[in-house]
C-alpha cells in the first residue's frame, strides 16, 4: 500500500471522525477517488488503531463494526466521499465526446458465409482518435482491467475493443472471442484477423471504448452509441 494512500485515508478518516469536513478533507476525497488502482488489501488493524478506529463512525454500534472487514471500511469512505463531493465526483469521469464518435464495420458485410476459421475485418471511424497506447492493461475473464473505470474519458480519444459471439445465444452471455485492436492502418480505419473461429453463426460486435475500457460518454444521450453488429455465419 503506497504512502499517499496511508496518509490521504487519514486525512479523509479523521475529518470524518471528527466532523471536521474542509477543504484538505476533500481534495483528499478527490485523490481518493482518482487513484483506485492504488488500493491494495488494507490490515483491518489499519482501520481499528489509535485515533482512527473504525468503529467511531458508528457510535455506540461499535461491536459489530469492529468484525467488518476492511473492504467494507474502504467501501464506506469511499461512498462518504462521493456525497461529499456532490457534482464535483462528476467531473473525474472527464469530458463528454464532441462530437459522438462513430465506427462501422466495413468487412465482413452483415450476413456474410465465411469459409475457413479465419475472419478478416475491417473497420473505418469517424471523429475518434485512436490511442491504443493509453489503454490501461486489459484484464482478464475473472479480473477488472487495471484502474477500471478511474481514468477521465479523454474526448473523442480511447481504443477498440470487439466481440464474437454466438447467435441465437445459449445459456452464457460471455463471447466466444474478445480482441483488442492494436494499431491502425490509418488514422480512421483498422484491420485485423480473427483466428480460430468455429463453425457457427456469429454476431460480431465493435466498440470505442475510453482508456479505462468502459464505455464513452455520449455528446448527447440521445446520440447513436458509438458501436457496430453485423451477423455472420462461418462454415
Amino acid at each position: 500500500m503506497s504512502e499517499s494512500f496511508l496518509t490521504e485515508t487519514r486525512v479523509v478518516l479523521h475529518g470524518i471522525a471528527t466532523l471536521g469536513i474542509n477543504v484538505k478533507t476533500l481534495d483528499s476525497c478527490r485523490w481518493l477517488l482518482e487513484n483506485l488502482e492504488a488500493l491494495q488489501p488494507i490490515p483491518d488493524s489499519f482501520w481499528h488503531s489509535g485515533r482512527y478506529k473504525v468503529n467511531r463512525f458508528q457510535g455506540h454500534g461499535e461491536n459489530a463494526m469492529k468484525k467488518a472487514p476492511a473492504t467494507f471500511a474502504l467501501t464506506l469512505i469511499f461512498v462518504i466521499c462521493r456525497s461529499m463531493l456532490g457534482e464535483d465526483a462528476s467531473s473525474s469521469k472527464g469530458e463528454p465526446d464532441n462530437p459522438t464518435p462513430q465506427v462501422r464495420i466495413v468487412e465482413p458485410a452483415d450476413r456474410a458465409v465465411i469459409s475457413g476459421s479465419d475472419v478478416a475485418v475491417k473497420i473505418v471511424t469517424k471523429d475518434f482518435q485512436f490511442a491504443y497506447d493509453r489503454a490501461t492493461t486489459p484484464g482478464t475473464k475473472t479480473t477488472l482491467p487495471a484502474k477500471y473505470a478511474s481514468v477521465p474519458q479523454q474526448a473523442n480519444s480511447g481504443h477498440v475493443h470487439v466481440y464474437l459471439a454466438p447467435y441465437p445465444p445459449g445459456g452464457s452471455v460471455t463471447p466466444t472471442q474478445f480482441y483488442m485492436v492494436t494499431s491502425f492502418v490509418m488514422p480512421d480505419k483498422a484491420e485485423f484477423v480473427l483466428h480460430d473461429v468455429k463453425p457457427g453463426t456469429y454476431r460480431l460486435l465493435v466498440d470505442l471504448v475510453n482508456h479505462d475500457h468502459t464505455p464513452r460518454i455520449k455528446h448527447h444521450p440521445r446520440d447513436w452509441p458509438p458501436l457496430d453488429m453485423v451477423t455472420i455465419t462461418v462454415q
